[in-house]
């Protein structure tokens, strides 16, 4: 029975009419170098990956020298990003004000990722 489980579980990870498998990198060295590790180890057993979720992203209205900053390097990240994934659809997601945690924030998550 424990099989069988493990088969069909199998069976609706792999078919991409059910399931797709996103790749949600930040835009820093650490993520990108995770998510192409993750992409390579995912193609090395025939799983496709339908879709980068570049998160945390800072938004266009933030100021300050700092966020400045951060920005213009955030920039050469998400190239970096774009690059690496450009056979991959894309969504940007900005930065949140707070960490998405519970039912209401997921939700939130998810109609800006829809």
């Amino acid at each position: 029975a424990r099989r069988r489980k493990f088969l069909v579980a199998r069976e609706h990870l792999l078919d991409t009419a059910m399931t797709a498998f996103l790749l949600v990198a930040n835009p820093d060295r650490l993520s990108i170098l995770e998510s192409r590790k993750i992409a390579a180890i995912l193609t090395r057993f025939s799983i496709a990956v339908s879709m980068v979720v570049v998160n945390r992203v800072l938004p266009e209205d933030a100021g300050g020298a700092f966020l400045q900053a951060r920005r213009e390097q955030e920039q050469a990240y998400l190239h970096e990003i774009n690059l690496t994934f450009a056979d991959l659809p894309r969504i940007v997601v900005p930065l949140l004000a707070n960490d998405v945690h519970g039912l209401s924030s997921l939700r939130e998550l998810g109609r800006l990722i829809v």
